[in-house]
């Protein structure tokens, strides 16, 4: 398939989705501004294999210390986009799930609202089960300036395989046309992605660990209605920030998010997805693993409101550079 054409059927399929009833319209991509319609990114192009995605970053979806587009933000778009190059390019359109999520930020200074990104997302590798995924980040002069990695089970089931395989593909859209209906309405955002990611301070225990309260809502879910991988990866960065920010005491009984202090930029980040997530509530445990002159590292944990069973882990490295004063 010619590289145009291909661009143009991964396309069809997008509108195709966001239009089928038998999926949520709202998602937690349509807070970072990823669906098509909310034009502050567009798919280029999809030649030799790699599909490309051009993202400005917009002020409502800056998170970070100091108003910055903080790495775990830069995993939820690779998410996304690696996602779709894994349907554009798997015989039979496969998303399959999210089983880790790995991403380096190659410059020292962190993304800022008003830059121009391109994630170049390619396959590595496709089996029976597991998709391997990369995707390299550029900023508009062309220069690399993040990577991540993205493994995925792929594992839809015999019915799947054959509803979107090369023969009955066609005949599936069709009845997907045909079932949708009207065009439904974009869904109402949040004026700020931050709106939709509040945390909890709950308690800080003598080793450090941080421990967030966290309600889990519609604006948190894909189309599926299961917690979005992308989501958890952001709430992973935003916990993981407020304690590098507020960096408390051993052994208080409290955190504030909002004291004072530079934080450093997070240089590294790895997701591992363990179970499906649900509306409700869910809480943060934020634990750091080391402190010294070359960086500071931590653990988090999501998990359901008791603790007994964890819905992704992260690991986040933060650099000795500090996010300069505007």
């Amino acid at each position: 398939m010619a590289a145009g054409a291909r661009l143009r059927a991964l396309l069809d399929m997008m509108a195709g989705a966001e239009q089928a009833r038998f999926l949520r319209r709202r998602s937690f991509a349509d807070q970072l501004l990823l669906k098509r319609a909310q034009q502050a990114g567009r798919y280029t192009s999809f030649a030799d294999n790699v599909l490309r995605f051009e993202y400005k970053v917009s002020e409502a979806v800056c998170t970070g210390a100091g108003d910055t587009f903080p790495l775990t933000s830069l995993i939820a778009i690779m998410d996304e986009t690696t996602t779709w190059a894994s349907i554009g390019l798997d015989p039979n359109r496969r998303p399959g799930v999210s089983i880790s999520m790995d991403a380096h930020l190659i410059r020292p200074q962190p993304v800022r609202a008003g830059e121009v990104l391109i994630f170049c997302s390619s396959l590595v590798k496709h089996g029976r089960t597991l998709g391997f995924l990369e995707c390299s980040v550029e900023d508009e002069s062309g220069a690399r300036m993040a990577w991540g990695k993205h493994v995925k089970f792929l594992e839809m089931g015999r019915t799947w395989n054959l509803l979107f395989s090369d023969q009955m593909f066609p005949l599936t859209s069709a009845m997907v046309r045909f079932t949708s209906g009207p065009s439904r309405p974009q869904p109402p955002l949040h004026p700020r992605l931050g709106d939709v990611l509040r945390l909890e301070a709950q308690s800080v225990a003598a080793d450090g660990t941080t421990t967030f309260n966290f309600d889990c809502g519609e604006d948190h879910l894909n189309e599926l209605g299961v917690m979005h991988g992308a989501c958890q990866a952001v709430l992973h960065g935003s916990a993981t920030e407020a304690v590098v920010i507020d960096a408390p005491a051993a052994g208080r009984d409290h955190v504030t998010l909002d004291a004072p202090r530079e934080a450093r930029v997070l240089k590294d980040a790895s997701v591992t997805y363990l179970s499906a997530g649900r509306k409700g509530p869910l809480i943060l445990r934020v634990t750091p693993l080391r402190r010294d002159g070359a960086g500071e590292s931590y653990v988090s944990k999501l998990m359901t409101k008791h603790g007994l069973r964890v819905l992704s882990e992260a690991t986040l490295l933060y650099g000795p550079q500090y996010i300069p004063a505007r």
